[in-house]
């Protein structure tokens, strides 16, 4: 236990409103000696699973059948062998039935559970060589895929680990890819996906359906897959250039544009103050049924249709927050992206800070501390619930999901974000993320690496700091107490920091 801090205001004067504070402190810091952030291990991780690739490029060609809940599909799949020598890859494959594996006509050997498919190569693969393979499969997925059959809608949903439960692929953060989707749908309905829109051809039948082409040519996570499909209409906007589109029922045209319509204003003070917007379109759609706010989907942000609000709703309802925050993942979380789940507040409390931030450049100051206060609250109260540090990893057995639900990696990692901000100073703190984004761009990246950029960005050791709000638990506890002398005209303050400290 420290001991408690004393804290004298100064006697005061009749023609004197302001008050001197003389302070007695020491180190706040919980240091490790010798310790270095970047060569700090966390006490636990989540990790990925292992594979001895590079995913280089996935050509997915799906249809969805409404009625029965299902999905046909056939994934053509690119890796560069890294680890080893090998002659197998291991996909993720969740409750799918694998029809054949083929490469260049030829059927090659798998092996399939509920879990995976293991495909057999013709011949061992060196370090450095490239193989490609096909597979065709179908399946009834129970999560991953969402089917809305009132509305005809089809959406996915891929963060945590949902996408391998409609196409086999690597589903894990580490490693990031591109690829193309093609969708077969009813002529009726419209698909949109991540990346630029190639073109839309019939399908055959007597143009009973159409096949949409989407071609992500940035590398990405694959939990940052999307496809959604349904019967909407496309509101265009744009943003120097950039398409920037919203695709909404026909009756909730102008619903919005009340929520959207923002979104170029965002774009261009989140490209100011970090690096300019990393895509070729950003879209976002609003959906019946979505069981969250809003999804991140990279280049196609996936929003319930809660958020659209009648003009009379306003203020109290409004969706800007929830535009904010998905569009702030575009660079947090799709352009740079945890490495590991246990590092998922690189994803969620930097876009969640940018929510507050948007606030503080468009509604104020005011508007801003109102939030960085509900942000600190949430945050207390998470760990009134269970003291865990802000890098956390996994209880075995159990989906990484959990970790988005705590309570922890959006107000606390947000919080984190404002300290340093407040340390460093605007300058250097922007600096900062500026260099971690460029970094680290359309790569994986750990605390760690944002810890990098920033000790490089100041020139400065902030080891300590990660170390005890990174990697620490709790938060300061104090208890305090006041003596007046009226003689003096002296106020004393003791202030005794409780919880346990660091050693």
């Amino acid at each position: 236990m420290r001991k408690p801090r004393v804290v004298t205001v100064l006697p005061l004067t009749a023609s004197a409103a302001a008050l001197a504070l003389a302070f007695v402190t020491g180190s706040a810091r919980a240091q490790r000696p010798g310790e270095h952030i970047g060569h700090y291990v966390p006490p636990r991780t989540w990790p990925n699973p292992p594979h001895a690739f590079d995913l280089l490029h996935q050509r997915i060609a799906v249809q969805f059948d409404m009625a029965h809940r299902s999905v046909a599909g056939e994934v053509t799949t690119r890796v560069a062998i890294t680890q080893e020598a090998t002659d197998t890859v291991r996909l993720d494959a969740e409750h799918l039935t694998i029809e054949e594996a083929t490469q260049d006509g030829r059927r090659l050997r798998f092996t399939a559970d509920t879990a995976h498919v293991t495909v057999r190569l013709p011949r061992r693969a060196a370090v450095g060589d490239t193989v490609e393979f096909t597979l065709r499969y179908h399946g009834t997925p129970e999560r991953g895929i969402y089917f809305v059959p009132r509305e005809r809608v089809i959406w996915s949903q891929g963060e945590a680990t949902e996408t391998r439960a409609w196409v086999p692929t690597y589903d894990a953060p580490d490693d990031k890819t591109t690829w193309d989707i093609f969708v077969t749908a009813d002529t009726g309905l419209k698909v949109l996906s991540n990346g630029r829109l190639v073109d839309v051809t019939p399908a055959g039948g007597g143009g009973a359906q159409r096949v949409w082409h989407w071609a992500q040519e940035l590398p990405a996570s694959t939990y940052l897959m999307s496809v959604v499909v349904g019967p909407f209409t496309v509101l265009k906007d744009q943003w120097r250039g950039v398409p920037v589109d919203y695709w909404v029922y026909p009756d909730t045209v102008q619903a919005a544009w009340r929520t959207f319509g923002e979104t170029p204003s965002m774009i261009e003070l989140y490209s100011r103050l970090l690096v300019p917007f990393p895509w070729a379109k950003y879209d976002q759609s609003a959906i019946p049924d979505f069981t969250y706010g809003g999804m991140e989907n990279v280049s196609a942000t996936t929003q319930t249709d809660l958020a659209l609000h009648a003009a009379g709703d306003e203020p109290e309802a409004n969706g800007r927050g929830l535009v904010a925050h998905e569009l702030a993942h575009q660079w947090f979380g799709d352009l740079v992206t945890t490495a590991d789940w246990a590092d998922a507040w690189l994803n969620e409390g930097m876009a969640t800070y940018m929510e507050s931030v948007e606030a503080e450049k468009t509604r104020g100051r005011d508007a801003a501390e109102l939030e960085w206060i509900q942000q600190q609250e949430q945050a207390e109260a998470a760990d009134l619930r269970q003291e865990r540090p802000l890098v956390w990893g996994r209880y075995q057995g159990s989906d990484p999901i959990v970790l988005f639900f705590s309570g922890h990696i959006y107000p606390k990692g947000a919080q984190r974000a404002h300290q340093l901000r407040r340390l460093l100073g605007d300058s250097l703190f922007w600096a900062g993320l500026r260099r971690y984004l460029t970094d680290n761009a359309y790569k994986p990246a750990t605390t760690a690496d944002f810890a990098d950029a920033f000790e490089k960005t100041c020139n400065c050791d902030l080891g300590w700091f990660f170390d005890q709000w990174a990697y620490g638990i709790g938060y300061p506890k104090v208890h305090w107490s006041r003596q007046w002398s009226p003689a003096l005209k002296t106020l004393t303050l003791t202030v005794e920091q409780t919880q346990k400290v660091d050693s």
